[in-house]
């Protein structure tokens, strides 16, 4: 798998987009929480990214360390992707729940309402409200 950052428009997707596989990915640099979020990523024709392999987790690792223009580190809260609905986790575009890469001792609900993820270099399960830059993805 050969991966490009460039500015230029990747063959297939829209302007400003990154494709892998059959879908095109865009950074979202400001903090929205998951429904305003999603509600963007709808509005520009997808839905917050979903997550289905170790590649596609080190493409939004990666697109929003270019992006952002910081270095991703352990710290670095990233955008939230997921839901929970009672009893399991559901992507917002309906798509399997397939691949996770929680952190140690996560998803652990802290105070019972955290029903979102953020990413950093594992996943970390956080309340849906916090306000996250955010990643949205389309199929081609």
């Amino acid at each position: 798998m050969s991966l490009y950052l460039g500015n230029q428009t990747t063959p297939g997707c829209p302007p400003d987009w990154t494709r892998l596989g059959s879908r095109c990915f865009i950074f979202q640099n400001s903090h929205r929480s998951m429904g305003d979020a999603e509600n963007i990523c709808l509005s520009l024709g997808g839905n917050l990214a979903s997550v289905h392999s170790a590649a596609e987790n080190r493409l939004l690792r990666e697109l929003i360390r270019k992006e952002s223009g910081e270095a991703f580190t352990n710290t670095q809260d990233l955008p939230s992707c997921l839901q929970k609905k009672p009893g399991q986790w559901m992507w917002t575009d309906g798509s399997n729940f397939d691949y996770q890469i929680w952190g140690p001792g996560e998803p652990n609900n802290h105070g019972g309402a955290e029903n979102c993820i953020e990413m950093n270099w594992y996943w970390n399960d956080i309340p849906c409200f916090y306000g996250k830059p955010f990643v949205c993805a389309k199929d081609l």
